[in-house]
């Protein structure tokens, strides 16, 4: 059983940890009330100015849980290397299944590319989308280097959508309900996926995005076909 304890009025610490799973910092887990879940992202990070925001945000899905540990430790392979297996192997599987990779359109119903991820096709489209899949994955691995990518990058975006600060969890969770498994949102955008981009930057957890995108994926130019992990070994990215 999970034991809690409240910290103060606005923070519910989850103080349980499970033997042998790498956790972050315990102010790090946070149980957001429903007024909370409603308040603007910017309003939450003033609240909690003492911790950093993908502290603030990160326990809220497992994969906000790797990233926050891979900023933590400034090691964003941690968060590629456990996503390069899990697509790999869904790819391994979708080849046994299928004759051929599924055609991914947005932004106007133009076909972009195919995949064979198709147990989750918005992950590729949301990096075709940003062209983030174009970045050489060796930069992850000079984290402040790749940082200053995110940055330059977190600043254009915020520029173009300033609402992202004033995005609340809920609106999140609502958008990230139609990311649903084998398909694509039949009113997904660039511009949509952009909207996205520009809240894990108020976020603070770009970074794990960009690097999945960067040392994961690939665009093979000869078929169209986005591929991923060690399929992108000798893949010319431009």
């Amino acid at each position: 059983m999970a034991e809690t304890l409240v910290v103060n009025p606005k923070l519910v610490l989850n103080t349980s940890v499970d033997d042998g799973v790498e956790m972050g910092p315990k102010e790090c887990y946070i149980k957001f009330s429903d007024e909370q879940m409603e308040m603007p992202l910017y309003r939450l990070i003033e609240d909690h100015s003492s911790i950093s925001p993908p502290c603030l945000f990160g326990s809220m899905t497992n994969s906000g849980e790797q990233c926050m540990i891979a900023i933590q430790q400034k090691n964003l392979s941690k968060i590629t290397s456990s996503s390069q297996i899990l697509l790999e192997k869904a790819i391994q599987k979708d080849r046994v299944t299928f004759r051929s990779a599924l055609a991914v359109s947005y932004n106007d119903s133009k076909q972009d590319f195919r995949t064979r991820y198709r147990k989750m096709p918005s992950e590729d489209a949301f990096c075709h989308a940003m062209n983030w899949h174009k970045i050489d994955g060796k930069l992850i691995h000079h984290y402040e280097k790749f940082q200053k990518l995110v940055n330059r990058q977190c600043a254009s975006l915020l520029t173009r959508f300033p609402e992202a600060e004033q995005t609340s969890m809920t609106e999140m969770k609502k958008f990230m309900e139609n990311w649903v498994l084998g398909e694509l949102p039949t009113n997904m955008t660039k511009q949509k996926f952009k909207w996205k981009a520009a809240v894990e930057c108020v976020m603070g957890m770009a970074s794990c995005s960009m690097a999945n995108c960067a040392a994961n994926m690939c665009l093979d130019y000869g078929n169209g076909e986005m591929k991923h992990g060690s399929e992108c070994v000798g893949v010319q990215k431009w």
